[in-house]
């Protein structure tokens, strides 16, 4: 009996079905299947005639790869059109698998996720906490609550009567959460009671090239309890 093929597209950790990175559209596929498939993803956006399309059909991108069962494989492809994430969004993704002995078709629906940038915030503990004090280290949690990746971004943390500390924040994907630490010398008493304000992004880097204006840089207070 010949092996079933199954390869769907795979959400990310914010619900979509792709996500844009160095303005490349990014859709996941993994093969449920067990035996492997040469995939060929297209995905597309109805009603945006704008894109360059000679046979006058919706707008369109392809990509075709080999896919082994359990693995999931990224396809990059040029977005066909700025327009085609104006002013909403829709559109399909659709898988066509070959093997040796079969061949199988599917197709996803979505709706894009607007705007298309990253938005880096800081999660309070369960106390409403930004900055926490564990021994020599303190700590805050950061997640990309955006719709693009985060690159790598520089955190400005200054507590009240210290000279200010700058840490690095890794690159995150939409949804995505980290952990940052940031070591205490231990001559500086930094302890209950010390104000703090901590500024994500103080570079901007996360400002992408096209928006018009920037928008106001993160910052939180509060008092290390």
């Amino acid at each position: 009996m010949a092996g079933k093929i199954d390869l769907r597209p795979v959400p990310y950790e914010n619900g979509s079905y792709y996500r844009l990175k160095d303005k490349k559209l990014i859709v996941e596929v993994k093969n449920y299947g067990k035996v492997a498939a040469d995939a060929t993803i297209r995905v597309i956006f109805p009603g945006y005639g704008t894109c360059e399309n000679p046979e006058n059909r919706a707008p369109q991108v392809s990509q075709k790869k080999k896919v082994v069962p359990e693995k999931s494989v990224e396809f990059l492809f040029d977005c066909p059109s700025d327009n085609c994430f104006d002013p909403v969004c829709e559109f399909y993704i659709a898988v066509d698998a070959k093997s040796e002995s079969a061949e199988e078709s599917s197709v996803i629906f979505g709706v894009c996720f607007k705007p298309m940038r990253p938005d880096l915030v800081i999660i309070p503990n369960n106390k409403g906490e930004f900055l926490i004090r564990d021994d020599e280290q303190l700590k805050f949690t950061v997640q990309n609550q955006g719709t693009a990746d985060a690159q790598t971004s520089i955190t400005k943390i200054e507590i009240q009567g210290y000279s200010e500390v700058k840490v690095e924040t890794p690159e995150l994907q939409p949804g995505y959460i980290h952990e940052v630490s940031v070591k205490v010398p231990k001559e500086k008493a930094v302890g209950k009671g010390s104000k703090y304000k901590i500024t994500l992004d103080i570079e901007g880097v996360l400002h992408l090239p096209d928006e018009s204006h920037k928008r106001p840089r993160r910052s939180y207070e509060g008092e290390i309890t």
